[in-house]
Parts: structure tokens; sequence; C-alpha cells
């Protein structure tokens, strides 16, 4: 297989709200076909991670580099899901429209669907379900629908690196299991795939490797390696004693006990 590039590389990065430090002098890198997941509390700065890789907020310092690349010069072959909160379901504008705009970066000037985009945008709409309901309005979908909608427009995208913020937030079991299993596929491709998580008990059932952030950067590497008590103390602070569980139960999967 050879040895694998980088395909994320961030470098003293460091981010601020007003004068307080949501993100400190980050640095790490990602390798390229590796399927990771973000952790951490509630205000540890994991959104703010991702928008800063995709220049969302202003950055202090640092410097984030996707194939060496800066991520202008590469945004066509990025794919970025932002949370449900953060997208205007109100806005007029139909389930396949939406889905559809994943491959304006293939379209000429004037943005033009051709026969094959559409033929595209309906496989992928079946493909996650959504084939009955792609000439509804966005917000008349629900929780569940809404997040695969926006995974469908990633997915047309075609792109070599895919950034979610929290895709299974407030979905059902089977989308769930759905999405989980499409980016393992995706992984599999050889893209890079990099999600915030919450959910401590399915997270090594869902991904290879981790990176534990609370501002600064607690640990990342293999999600067995990062899931410890020390890393959790650090990371979740009084929580860590109620989270034990979880990183004894993923040591025992990394051996075999489970």
């Amino acid at each position: 297989m050879g040895n694998k590039k980088n395909a994320i590389e961030v470098d003293q990065l460091t981010v601020n709200y007003g004068k307080t430090a949501v993100l400190w002098d980050i640095s790490l890198q990602i390798l390229e076909g590796s399927l990771t997941c973000i952790l951490g509390p509630n205000g540890a700065g994991k959104s703010t991670f991702i928008k800063a890789l995709v220049e969302d907020v202003d950055l202090i310092s640092g410097r984030v580099a996707f194939n060496k690349k800066t991520y202008k010069q590469v945004k066509k072959k990025i794919a970025y899901v932002p949370q449900r909160g953060d997208i205007d379901w109100d806005f007029p504008i139909t389930v396949f429209e939406t889905a559809l705009m994943g491959r304006y970066g293939e379209m000429g000037f004037f943005k033009w669907s051709r026969k094959a985009d559409r033929i595209a945008t309906k496989e992928k709409l079946e493909l996650l379900g959504l084939s009955d309901v792609s000439c509804r309005q966005i917000s008349e979908l629900s929780g569940g629908q809404q997040q695969r909608l926006f995974l469908a427009r990633a997915l047309l995208q075609d792109a070599d690196i895919f950034l979610l913020d929290e895709p299974f937030a407030g979905v059902d079991h089977g989308t769930e299991q759905l999405i989980v299993k499409l980016l393992k596929g995706l992984k599999e491709e050889g893209k890079t795939i990099l999600v915030v998580h919450h959910d401590l008990n399915t997270a090594q059932d869902y991904f290879e490797s981790a990176l534990m952030l609370n501002s600064s950067l607690v640990s990342h590497g293999k999600i067995c390696d990062v899931f410890t008590q020390e890393n959790l103390s650090k990371c979740y602070g009084n929580r860590a004693v109620i989270l034990s569980d979880a990183a004894k139960l993923s040591q025992e999967k990394s051996q075999g006990l489970k």
C-alpha cells in the first residue's frame, strides 16, 4: 500500500471569539484515507475547529493545508457539511435543488445543470432514501432527512476530503447506521473523513482514529490509544469518572476481550 501522505496539516492554529481563546495552538496531521472523529465536551471548540479548516472563522495565528495547498486552492475537492442549526431551512429551495448544488463545481460559468448532473442527483437521493421527497421544500423534512440531504449534496461534490459537523445529531437509528455505512465506504475509496462526534459509546465502532479537543489538543491518534482515563480526565474534567467505563470498554475491545 505504501506510505500514506498527510491530507490535512494544521500548524499552531489559534482562534479567538472576542477576547476569549476558543482554540489554542493546535498542531496535528490527518492522514489521507482515514476516518477520524473529533471528541470533546460542549464548548470545547470542535465545531470551531472544522470552521477554521474551511476559513469560516478568522485565525489569530497558524496555518491549515490540504495536500500542501490552501483551502481556496482545493475547495472544490473538500465537502463541508455544517450543523443543521447553521442552515436556513426556510430558504425557498427544494430537496432536489439543494442536492444538485453539490455539482456546481463541475458546472460551467452560468451554473446550468447537465443531464448527467440531474441523473447523478437522482441516484444519490435514491441511495439516501430521499427520492419520494425530492420535490419538497427543505423545511418539510425530518431531522434525519435533512441530515441525509446534505450528505447527498456532499457526495455529489465528488470530494477527496469530507468535513462533517455532528452528522448524527437528532437522527434516528436507521439514518445513523446508513451514514456510518456511507462514511466507511468513502474511507474504502481512499477518501479522508473528519467528523465532529459527541457519543463516546459509539466512537470506536464508527471510527479508526480520534482527536480529543478541549480548547487545546488533548490527544490524537488511533482511537484505542486516545481513549484512556488520563485523556478523558484532561478533556472532560469531573465528568471523566462517568466516562471511565467508555475508556475501559475501548481498551478491552482493542485487546480482543469483548
